[in-house]
């Protein structure tokens, strides 16, 4: 997870029991924060975008973080990864994500959102490999909500595990 404020920590107390060994990325939290939710806070991006089965971005925007997954990021995960989107649509360059997808850098992706969020048509989103949840669907879950179609993907892929 990158990310792990109020929401990223709703989504670790959540996704854990059915994930197990949640790594989180941030700045701003502390190893005992991490802790106490049942995960492991790693301090370097990169060597966790090796090791991730699923990379699942909850943070706030700020100019900062634009394209905080780029070409870079997603040569650096995992072929048999997937990019979950739960947060902006500016924190993933579209473009580097079509062109990972299409080289099968990463396995597949699920947004919730996208970077130009207003011009969706105009973006190539075909991907077989994208899962777009455009009718905004919400699962209430314990106070968590997900859109259904990040949902499965989650589930979906850890069903492949067992």
């Amino acid at each position: 997870m990158i990310g792990f404020g109020k929401i990223g920590q709703r989504v670790a107390e959540k996704a854990n029991p059915l994930l197990g060994n949640i790594t989180v990325f941030d700045p701003c939290v502390s190893h005992d924060q991490a802790e106490k939710i049942g995960v492991k806070k790693i301090d370097n991006l990169k060597e966790g975008l090796k090791k991730a089965d699923i990379v699942s971005l909850h943070l706030p925007y700020r100019e900062e973080l634009r394209h905080i997954i780029n070409s870079e990021s997603l040569r650096d995960m995992k072929r048999s990864a997937f990019l979950v989107n739960m947060a902006r649509g500016a924190h993933v360059d579209s473009d580097a994500l079509n062109e990972a997808l299409n080289n099968n850098e990463i396995a597949g992706a699920a947004l919730d959102v996208v970077e130009n969020e207003l011009d969706v048509e105009k973006g190539d989103f075909s991907h077989q490999s994208i899962v777009i949840q455009r009718l905004f669907l919400l699962l209430m879950w314990d106070g968590m909500v997900c859109t259904q179609g990040a949902l499965r993907v989650l589930l979906l892929q850890r069903l492949q595990l067992i």
